[in-house]
């Protein structure tokens, strides 16, 4: 019972460096030893546990003892003790096996002449074409790290995303490689295999040899033939435009050409411009305030004379000709200065005049 536990631990992963030592040591001990340990590995493989299901104890007991009695006899008595604990020992871990798992890991189904679908546990979905087979998983444990199917025939298969867990077809020599996707795989022998990518990406590869692999891009289509991949993409015909009718001319009778006279352009007479107007000339005469103020001093000289304090601006012009009153007295003429100018004066004596402004209004 001791070495049975051993052996499953050993196939657990569990042993320590001694106890597998010591296991290793058993199993040399004795050609039995090993076909012991052969059988259990036998019964945990998880490629075998769906015959596990179906196992005969009978059956599988005599195909050990059928291995014990090819070695060479240690005796009668040391040969039935050890059938016994073998025979004890096997029909355990059988039980033990069948206890653990109630269901087989992998299912396989068969079509005849019709397409089956078949939902996943993972909710992938398969349609299996006719006369094809496909080993499947039953179940998604933790330990799993990648989920794995093996197809003989042609199967569309629309893939569950999950970015941890691989899917993988196994078909004839190829594998077929996705995380979420929807693809065709066609075998057509033992040998050659064809995957077409209808969403998503996809890597197909030989299983002997994963570096030997191709990448199928959505829409492509690729065939293995044992040595490599070949891309048999369908390539869509081009389109062949209908041809054109060739066009149909009419006869036309020539129509009568009318020669009509040059049309003379008739140019306007052009009227010479009317004469420029000519500014009105000013003819007003200007005289300056000095030249009125000495004017006034020699005309009515000893009756005129200028305020010393006045005000007046003697360079500037005031619109006045002075030829225009040779008669007037001084009075008249101050006055006559006062329409056009500013002017201030005073009367000194009764024909005397003292100017205290003149500046232009």
């Amino acid at each position: 019972m001791d070495q049975l536990h051993k052996i499953i631990k050993y196939l657990q992963g569990n042993l320590t460096n001694e106890e597998s030592n010591a296991l290793n040591a058993w199993r040399s001990a004795s050609p039995d030893n090993e076909a012991l340990f052969e059988s259990v590995r036998e019964i945990y493989s998880v490629e075998h546990l769906e015959d596990i299901q179906l196992f005969d104890p009978l059956e599988k007991w005599t195909e050990i003892d059928d291995q014990i009695q090819e070695e060479k006899p240690k005796g009668k008595i040391i040969h039935l003790k050890w059938t016994a604990i073998a025979a004890s020992l096997f029909i355990l871990v059988a039980v033990a096996f069948w206890v653990l798992w109630p269901e087989p890991l992998y299912k396989e189904i068969v079509t005849a002449n019709n397409t089956t679908k078949i939902e996943l546990p993972d909710k992938s979905l398969v349609e299996l074409g006719p006369n094809s087979k496909m080993k499947y998983f039953t179940r998604i444990s933790k330990k799993v790290k990648e989920r794995m199917i093996y197809l003989d025939g042609n199967a569309r298969i629309e893939v569950s995303k999950n970015d941890q867990l691989p899917f993988i077809v196994v078909s004839g020599k190829t594998g077929t490689r996705v995380l979420g996707t929807i693809f065709e795989i066609r075998q057509l022998d033992s040998i050659q295999t064809v995957v077409s990518n209808i969403e998503g990406l996809i890597k197909f590869f030989e299983l002997a040899n994963e570096k030997n692999s191709v990448i199928v891009n959505e829409g492509e289509s690729y065939s293995y033939d044992g040595k490599g991949f070949t891309n048999v993409t369908p390539v869509e015909p081009a389109l062949i435009p209908e041809p054109i009718p060739p066009a149909i001319v009419e006869k036309k009778e020539p129509e009568p050409v009318i020669i009509e006279p040059p049309v003379v352009e008739e140019k306007p007479v052009e009227l010479p411009p009317p004469p420029k107007e000519e500014p009105p000339v000013d003819k007003t005469v200007y005289t300056t305030i000095a030249n009125i103020i000495d004017e006034l001093n020699t005309r009515y000289a000893g009756k005129f004379n200028t305020a010393p304090w006045g005000q007046f601006r003697f360079n500037a012009k005031i619109p006045i000709d002075l030829t225009k009153y040779p008669d007037h007295s001084l009075e008249e003429f101050l006055k006559e200065l006062g329409s056009v100018a500013k002017v201030e004066y005073r009367q000194t004596c009764p024909d005397c005049f003292e100017l205290l402004t003149l500046t232009p209004k």
